[in-house]
């Protein structure tokens, strides 16, 4: 499943990015472009989401505020029955995370990061290099409030 989230949903679009989903967004995209998009758009504009179902389009509305509970909204909506997470897209730019060597990354990266972690990944697109290291503990956090917020909302409809 592929998504765009409207603007005002960067942060959304980084936690999708995260669980592994493909999911577009621009800070200045317009609505017309939202509306012409084969993608599900992710949207708290009532307006932008009625028009997208008017014309039979898919699209997805939040109406929470809050990051955590925009997920669980969106997870709700396609059915996903539990958090996974699949480390395969670049929070930053949508763009593949590939393994690579370690010695590729060698001046890419703190002499003292490449001296201690062993496994790196690239993103094909923008380059960026990622590990894993201590921001693990809070992306796992986040992930399981994630997974409690998904629970409650099944458990409420």
């Amino acid at each position: 499943m592929k998504f765009f989230c409207d603007a005002m949903l960067g942060r959304l679009a980084k936690r999708l990015r995260i669980l592994g989903y493909d999911t577009f967004y621009s800070p200045t995209v317009k609505d017309e472009e939202l509306l012409n998009t084969d993608r599900v758009v992710i949207t708290r504009d009532k307006e932008l989401y009625e028009r997208r179902i008017i014309r039979n389009l898919p699209a997805i509305f939040v109406s929470s505020e809050d990051v955590i509970d925009q997920v669980a909204e969106v997870l709700y909506a396609i059915g996903e029955r539990e958090i996974k997470r699949r480390p395969v897209r670049c929070p930053e730019c949508n763009g593949r995370l590939l393994p690579v060597d370690k010695e590729y990354v060698r001046g890419l990266v703190p002499t003292k990061v490449y001296e201690r972690r062993e496994v790196f990944w690239m993103c094909s697109s923008c380059g960026k290099v990622y590990r894993i290291g201590k921001h693990r503990l809070d992306m796992l956090e986040k992930i399981e409030l994630m997974r409690r917020k998904l629970e409650e909302l099944r458990r409420s409809k």
